[in-house]
């Protein structure tokens, strides 16, 4: 986890509010991409278990691992608002909430497919880059991530679906591997 909490600001602060065309009529932010080293990283923290802890009757792993999740998500967003407070970019601020966004998403889908859930973030950063026209005021609202910072139902709907991924991880009986 050190290196992506590493790579995660030193992303953001260097692409700051930039956009990249992808076709004539499409203009990407490039910070959309920055959370994808965290929660890449907690997701191969999840399937690189301990053995020898999780085989042990007492031990509540899935709990130990929601509050690890929940603890890289919150420093993910405390690093997104300090670097984007510094580097005045919005697409900073708004980063944290991406994190949490692609992490819910993740281990929603981790629950039915498995290991493969780990492409699930990527995935669906494509398919926001590809479904262009991508300019602020015609963002399509079931995307999240080119969301506003302001964006009330972007920080509800990446806090619900992280919610409701850590409850699947807690309740789920055997994880797809």
């Amino acid at each position: 986890m050190p290196i992506a909490f590493i790579v995660y600001p030193v992303l953001l602060a260097l692409t700051g509010d930039h956009t990249g065309a992808l076709s004539s009529a499409a203009q990407v932010g490039v910070a959309l991409a920055a959370p994808i080293p965290v929660v890449a990283t907690m997701l191969y923290c999840l399937t690189s278990p301990a053995p020898h802890l999780e085989e042990a009757g007492y031990r509540r792993h899935r709990l130990y691992d929601v509050t690890v999740l929940s603890a890289c998500v919150g420093v993910a967003c405390l690093m997104g608002a300090a670097t984007g407070w510094v580097a005045a970019s919005s697409s900073a601020f708004a980063a944290g909430r991406n994190v949490a966004f692609l992490a819910g998403l993740a281990l929603v889908t981790r629950v039915f497919i498995g290991v493969g859930s780990s492409v699930v973030p990527v995935a669906w950063l494509i398919t926001v880059f590809l479904t262009g026209p991508f300019m602020p005021e015609k963002v399509r609202a079931w995307t999240v991530i080119p969301e506003p910072v302001s964006s009330a139902h972007a920080l509800t709907v990446s806090a619900g679906l992280f919610a409701l991924g850590c409850f699947m991880h807690l309740t789920s009986r055997k994880v797809i591997s």
